[in-house]
């Protein structure tokens, strides 16, 4: 049962809301075809860091449910949502249900969650979710706790501004943060200058990988400056011979009006210069035009404003570039000058957050047998065997319940996660005896046990109980496949039932799979009784087949060894009983 309770409630991602999320409608097509749970969707979206998150699970909880694997079938009665642990920082949730709370058999076969935030963490997490559970099977009300894991990944995220950007803004531990300089201003000259807040500088625009390994708060700042290149002076030193031919230039005796006309890379002109009036050299100071757009061609005219065409002075191309550079235009020598002006200034910052990770550390209790994990205000605890996880402990103390390798995993309130190391337990073997169904017993855990009776050992004996009914001094070794190696006490075993050894009755078979015969003179006042070793009566109830049989139904009890017993007024006789199903 435990088992297919387990799919059950695998998705089941609930808790109280702090008010954040919006409710929930479920999805009337959620429905499963089979007497089994359904969830929809079966696969949870990924939550990306930074960004707001919401996704609404459908769940389908029958009335009846059937074990798939046994065909066993039991009815849901409740289902309690009791606690969940493991969220990602920045993240709640909120149910269709005021209390967290289902009951299938009055009506309630479906339910939801509304999923939301605005998760800070990048990474894969494990979402516990604690489960109080009642089902009813074979006229029998079983109540269950569990706790099960459901995985959601938040993929990294991207911070930033109009600026820059930032791959990732938060991590536990140490942070690797990639930065991108977004603005260009080219064909202008822009420039860079990062301070990263770790002691780093850089003014590249895709700067080294940055590494933040203590935890904290930090801030990353740039300032990208753009320069354009900016024409601020013209110069003709002499002009070609273009010119001097018509009436305007008083047929050469008159000095030239000289002009000049600037095109950019596309054919457009995009700057013409006043003409200076009768002079054979001439200075154009003071321009400020921004060049952008290269190549560009500057071209020199004569300027004949009544009667004739400008005369055609000379044409040249010319590179961005700062300085002053010397002209050379078919026949026309000058020079012009260009600067570099600042345009644009932008000063933008984005923040990262390191947090710091638990450091959890064992803490062997010998007085209580427990194991305590030396930071008890962390958020989750998950406790392993033997690599298992340990359903129902979820504080920072775990009273050992047998040999094995332990280990905690943990996680802060910020869902930084960190394990513990190993602890190996190998308790002392402390022999009890029962003098009721004359059993010795040992904490279980252990993989092979060895029994000894005065000294010898007892052959094909090897589990972690005994039924002691000789009389004598007895003991028990044990040992486990990761390393423990103990002995017990002797335990003289001086009271005993002596009718235990008179068999007026046989058992066949045995062991015994769903039925066992008891065979032998039988009085009406004869009682049969099954008991486990760890002293609990079994209910079982004898069907009579004449004064010489009695048959026993074993379907409801679990596979293992039983003492079954008589009763007869006068004496008890008692047999070991194995059920295998």
């Amino acid at each position: 049962m435990r088992l297919f309770l387990c799919s059950l409630f695998a998705f089941v991602l609930v808790v109280q809301s702090l008010g954040q999320c919006a409710t929930c409608t479920p999805d009337p097509d959620c429905v499963s075809e089979v007497a089994f749970p359904a969830i929809c969707p079966l696969i949870l979206p990924d939550a990306t860091a930074g960004e707001d998150y919401e996704s609404v699970l459908t769940f389908f909880l029958p009335a009846t449910i059937v074990d798939p694997g046994t065909e066993i079938e039991a009815s849901l009665d409740e289902v309690i949502i009791t606690n969940v642990a493991g969220l990602p920082f920045g993240m709640d949730y909120l149910t269709n249900s005021p209390d967290n709370t289902y009951h299938p058999g009055e009506g309630e076969v479906q339910g939801c969650a509304t999923i939301c935030g605005i998760p800070l963490l990048a990474g894969d997490y494990l979402v516990t979710i604690y489960v109080h559970v009642t089902v009813t099977a074979f006229g029998f009300e079983q109540e269950l706790d569990e706790s099960f894991q459901l995985p959601l990944t938040v993929v990294p995220g991207e911070g930033g501004n109009a600026s820059f950007t930032v791959d990732n803004l938060a991590a536990c531990g140490s942070l690797e943060v990639t930065c991108v300089a977004t603005i260009d201003g080219a064909p202008g000259v822009t420039s860079y200058s990062w301070d990263f807040g770790n002691g780093s500088t850089s003014n590249e625009a895709t700067p080294p990988v940055q590494t933040y390994s203590e935890p904290g708060d930090y801030t990353i700042s740039l300032v990208t400056e753009i320069q354009d290149y900016t024409l601020q002076s013209v110069s003709a030193f002499s002009l070609a011979d273009g010119w001097g031919g018509d009436i305007e230039d008083g047929f050469g005796l008159l000095d030239p009006d000289p002009y000049f006309v600037i095109t950019d890379g596309d054919g457009n002109n995009i700057y013409t210069a006043p003409y200076i009036t009768d002079v054979n050299s001439a200075t154009w100071n003071n321009i400020g035009l921004v060049l952008n757009n290269p190549p560009y061609s500057i071209t020199f005219w004569d300027s004949d404003d009544l009667f004739t065409d400008d005369d055609y002075l000379g044409t040249t191309t010319f590179d961005l570039a700062t300085g002053t550079a010397v002209l050379s235009a078919e026949g026309t020598s000058g020079a012009l000058a260009i600067t570099l002006e600042t345009s644009s200034l932008f000063e933008e910052t984005e923040g990262v957050i390191v947090f710091a990770n638990p450091e959890p550390v064992l803490i062997f209790n010998g007085e209580t047998q427990a194991l305590e994990v030396a930071q008890p205000e962390l958020e989750t605890y998950t406790w392993f065997m033997n690599g298992d996880t340990i359903a129902g402990e979820l504080s920072a103390t775990l009273p050992l319940p047998g040999p094995g390798v332990f280990s905690c995993a943990v996680t802060n309130e910020f869902g930084c996660g960190a394990s513990t190391g190993e602890f190996v337990y190998c308790p002392e073997l402390t022999l009890v005896f029962n003098e009721t169904t004359q059993v010795l017993s040992v904490g279980g855990g252990y993989s092979v046990y060895t029994w000894y009776f005065n000294g010898l050992q007892i052959e094909g004996e090897s589990g972690s109980s005994l039924l002691a009914d000789v009389l004598g001094n007895y003991s028990v070794s044990a040992e486990t496949e990761f390393g423990c190696d103990e002995s017990s006490n002797v335990y003289t075993v001086t009271v005993g039932i002596a009718e235990t050894n008179l068999r007026d009755f046989t058992l066949f078979p045995n062991p015994a799979s769903n039925v066992v015969h008891v065979e032998g003179a039988f009085l009406p006042t004869d009682r049969i009784e099954v008991l486990s070793f760890d002293g609990k009566w079994m209910p079982v109830e004898a069907q009579e087949f004449g004064a010489q049989r009695r048959s026993l139904d074993l379907s409801g009890i679990s596979a293992g060894t039983y003492l079954l017993i008589i009763n007869r007024l006068s004496r008890v006789e008692k047999h070991r009983l194995i059920i295998t199903h």
